[in-house]
């Protein structure tokens, strides 16, 4: 749809794909049939963060660190399908954002990623 709008793919379609996974997910009971399975779902989750009170997964706060807690969550600019400099001023903002305390901030750009994935911390 993005795409057809002449609007680059990952502003709407990416996220909106996503969001649909996790719908099938839930509602397949994908999840209760594996529960011993990590998932990882990019682009937040997508609007699932937003949307999780319709879903029934919480009632308030919608945010994402309240859905799933800050520990599960990572930065990852979806480069090189963003345009490189708008991924870079995002992890720039992020860096710098005072909605988080330095070792959240520390955690979502890698510490979180390296307890998932050791070896690249080797």
């Amino acid at each position: 749809m993005a795409h057809r709008l002449g609007l680059p793919d990952s502003l709407i379609d990416f996220s909106a794909d996503t969001t649909r996974v996790v719908a099938e997910m839930r509602y397949s009971n994908r999840f209760a049939r594996a529960s011993n399975v990590k998932y990882i779902f990019s682009h937040a989750g997508g609007t699932i963060p937003y949307l999780a009170g319709r879903f029934g997964i919480v009632d308030d706060p919608r945010m994402l660190s309240s859905v799933v807690g800050l520990e599960q969550v990572m930065c990852g600019p979806d480069y090189p399908y963003f345009r490189r400099d708008l991924a870079v001023g995002c992890i720039a903002a992020l860096r710098h954002t005072e909605e988080l305390a330095a070792c959240e901030r520390e955690e979502v750009l890698g510490a979180n990623a390296l307890k998932l994935f050791p070896r690249p911390a080797d």
